[in-house]
């Protein structure tokens, strides 16, 4: 929720953190999710819609290509 062209702290510090000697950057996935359901779901939902974008830009959307299922 950031005005446009303001960069994330987290997007910024994740560019810098990494070149100190101890300090690394942990993804959890929805497997590391154990507090409620709807967490779980919400997790998925990024990485489904991750994964989606990923085919996209490949150029693997099979509704452009009129491909079905």
């Amino acid at each position: 929720d950031l005005p446009y062209g303001q960069i994330s702290g987290l997007v910024e510090a994740l560019s810098i953190l990494p070149f100190i000697d101890g300090v690394e950057k942990i993804a959890f996935s929805a497997a590391d999710v154990v507090r409620h359901r709807l967490v779980t779901e919400i997790v998925n939902a990024y990485d489904a819609n991750d994964q989606k974008r990923a085919r996209e830009a490949q150029g693997g959307d099979d509704r452009r290509q009129g491909n079905r299922r």
